[in-house]
């Protein structure tokens, strides 16, 4: 298998999945990636970009629907 990229839908209207989320700088768009067939094979995610500020990737990594209890967003420095 050599790399096969794949594209994923962001939207703005916030998944059922979700149900906590950090202060956000501006509008989020939430996607998901999918691995494997079980019942935890969905993982969601939030993009949150403003103008002028540095974007930042919050990742549902436990998969219990709380964006704010999975570790630093990614694309924070150290210092936030």
């Amino acid at each position: 298998m050599g790399y096969m990229p794949a594209g994923v839908k962001l939207v703005t209207e916030k998944p059922a999945a979700i149900v906590k989320e950090p202060a956000y700088m501006g509008t989020p768009k939430y996607g998901s990636f999918h691995i494997g067939n079980g019942p935890k094979s969905v993982t969601w995610f939030a993009v949150d970009e403003a103008a002028g500020k540095t974007g930042k990737l919050y990742v549902d990594t436990n998969q219990n629907g709380d964006l704010t209890d999975d570790g630093r967003a990614i694309g924070t420095s150290p210092r936030t």
